[in-house]
């Protein structure tokens, strides 16, 4: 059996699941009844007259006619099609052979009887009839069986033939064929054209199918399977709901906080530190994304640190790491995301002492059970342009593998490998008042390797990445287990005129930590 392979058609939103039909933007009965009502059928797309694959003009007693394209009628494209001049003349004998043709390249993907629908007018009485057929053989073959548009004066869709009855195709087998029309009478005018294998099928009513989820024309074990997939699934939950129940509706994901829960921040479930730096940095309504609960941070003039939220998960070398978050885990692959926003007016570089916004997140490894010394960290910090940059660092001995750092940030023993800058000035004065969304990726290398890496995205366009990265030689002891969420700014100076120039605010809010890519808002 050959490999298998599927078109995921775009749902109707983006925000929605793909098997969702009505429109609400979850999966339930609902979208089964409809589901139901279109099983196994068929239905290509619509077809313009003008867009033949081959058009014949005629011969024999119709050697004065063929189909012309015409405009200024008010048909779909601006075009139609004219079975050329009106004299009055019928063929219904040596149709294939005498009569003007136009063909049509179709892909009907199921045997069986299909159905012909004609968008199209008579021009008078005498104009009302169209030969039609299957791979160059007319099915008609008078004006009893020929495909009757009985109305004049514009377009409408027609599938009948003269007595009550319907156009029909016997398809013999699956694939491609050509779907070909022959002048019966001169005059007929033809706008657009489709097939389908439901004969309550009303082209007015839709020209798609809504459980057609992999986009081959039909509804099939395919598209119920798209349908199962989804069964009871949501879709996309606004940013300011998306930590409720996010352990049943995202079980790829390790924490959520969207800040609008009213409990500690340094507790089992939350994080393992937290500094408001003197009500500082705290949650407000009204400050995060979409005028939701957030974090907001107040730098006061000439401050340095202005508070942060130290985040623990995984397997953790102290108790006092763990708030119990899936701490039985070691996640040498991470993903984290977070809202961020500076004020209207933001000064993002102080001049005398001639730094910028300073630190945001890292992710690290803690390794030892007696202080806070760490394998690795990934920064993700403010670099020389108001930008954010990765700043990925080594902290074990590339040849034995032996945690080298002793204690936080210990500059000396760390090895700087391999600092990348971002695009957007995040933190000039044209972008503030802005919500950014930043989602980071952080991947161990494996041991012996050199493939680690690190990068992020905002707004969902990759900033930057730095690739190819010996974190921890072949450390294992510990992985990724902790993310720091800062909010702090260099200061060389000892007079004190460092940190912020001014007095400003910031802002945080949806920090989402996982396994896979996270996304934005209804991304």
């Amino acid at each position: 059996m050959g490999a298998l392979v599927l078109f995921w058609a775009c749902s109707a939103s983006a925000a929605c699941p793909q098997g969702d039909m009505d429109d609400d933007c979850d999966i339930d009965w609902e979208d089964v009844r409809r589901f139901c009502l279109e099983w196994m059928e068929v239905r290509i797309p619509i077809i313009e007259a003008e867009d033949y694959s081959v058009k014949t003009a005629g011969s024999g007693a119709a050697s004065s006619s063929s189909w012309v394209e015409l405009t200024g009628e008010p048909s779909a494209s601006g075009s139609y099609m004219y079975a050329f001049p009106d004299i009055g003349l019928t063929i219904d004998t040596n149709i294939e052979a005498d009569s003007p043709q136009m063909s049509y390249d179709v892909d009907l993907p199921v045997a069986g009887t299909y159905y012909l629908w004609l968008k199209g007018w008579a021009e008078n009485p005498w104009s009302q009839y169209v030969h039609y057929g299957l791979d160059g053989f007319a099915t008609s073959s008078d004006g009893s069986d020929a495909l009757v548009l009985s109305h004049y004066g514009y377009f409408t869709w027609q599938s009948e033939v003269l007595g009550g009855g319907r156009p029909t195709l016997t398809v013999g087998s699956a694939g491609e064929h050509t779907l070909d029309i022959w002048m019966r009478e001169d005059g007929a005018k033809i706008d657009q054209l489709m097939v389908t294998n439901n004969p309550a099928y009303l082209p007015e009513d839709s020209e798609g199918l809504t459980a057609d989820f992999t986009g081959d024309y039909r509804v099939d074990f395919f598209d119920y399977a798209v349908l199962a997939r989804d069964w009871l699934v949501e879709g996309c939950i606004p940013v300011e709901d998306e930590c409720t129940n996010w352990q049943t509706r995202h079980p790829e994901w390790i924490f959520c906080d969207g800040f609008e829960v009213d409990t500690a921040f340094d507790r089992q479930g939350r994080y393992f530190e937290y500094s408001d730096d003197g009500g500082d940095f705290i949650a407000m309504d009204g400050v995060g994304y979409n005028g939701s609960k957030g974090m907001r941070v107040l730098f006061q003039q000439n401050e340095v640190s202005a508070g942060g939220m130290k985040l623990g998960f995984g397997r953790v070398p102290q108790g006092s790491f763990d708030s119990g978050i899936r701490n039985t885990e070691d996640f040498r692959e991470i993903y984290y995301r977070m809202y961020l926003k500076m004020q209207d007016g933001w000064v993002g570089y102080n001049p005398v002492e001639g730094n910028y916004s300073g630190k945001l997140s890292r992710a690290t490894c803690f390794s030892s059970e007696s202080d806070w010394s760490q394998a690795m960290i990934a920064h993700l910090w403010a670099s020389e342009e108001y930008k954010l940059l990765v700043d990925p660092v080594r902290c074990v001995d590339p040849v034995t593998s032996e945690v080298m750092c002793e204690g936080y940030n210990d500059f000396g023993h760390m090895d700087w490998i391999g600092a990348e800058n971002g695009i957007t000035p995040t933190f000039d004065s044209l972008h503030d008042d802005t919500w950014y969304c930043v989602e980071a990726h952080v991947r161990l290398n494996d041991p012996g390797s050199s493939n680690g890496v690190q990068e992020f995205w905002i707004d969902g366009q990759l900033e930057a990445i730095s690739d190819n990265l010996n974190f921890v030689a072949s450390y294992t002891d510990y992985a990724i287990n902790a993310i720091l969420f800062e909010n702090y700014w260099n200061d060389g100076d000892p007079v004190g005129d460092g940190g912020s120039p001014v007095e400003q605010e910031r802002y945080f809010d949806s920090i989402v930590v996982s396994t896979e890519r996270i996304g934005c808002d209804c991304d």
